[in-house]
């Protein structure tokens, strides 16, 4: 099974889209070490998250950090990420954005249908 999350930040109650800024992006994966290979084109950002020999991308556009397909492992970083940049991870569903998650362990089950 496919699936593809993000990161966004949406205003509570306007639906209105605050987009997450490069430097927001680029200064919560500088500093951690599970991240490498960071590859600014100028109008995107892709990064590789390592975990136990494996090598995830995840890549910055538009003010808006997706992913395909994360392992268990990347599902609580993006907790994390979405946490400190004040946004929610989202669940795309037919290419409908679907706010899905409280916490990781909601979407770890509900990908796991």
């Amino acid at each position: 099974m496919s699936y593809h999350l993000s990161i966004n930040r949406v205003a509570a109650g306007s639906g209105v889209a605050s987009p997450i800024s490069k430097t927001e992006w680029l200064s919560c994966v500088e500093d951690d070490n599970d991240f490498s290979c960071i590859i600014d084109e100028g109008d995107s950002v892709s990064v590789l998250y390592q975990q136990g020999g494996r090598a995830e991308e995840l890549s910055w556009c538009d003010g808006v950090i997706d992913v395909f397909q994360p392992s268990e492992a990347l599902l609580q970083k993006l907790t994390q990420l979405a946490t400190s940049l004040n946004a929610a991870v989202v669940n795309h569903v037919n290419d409908v954005q679907q706010p899905r998650m409280s916490d990781t362990l909601y979407v770890v089950s509900e990908l796991s249908l």
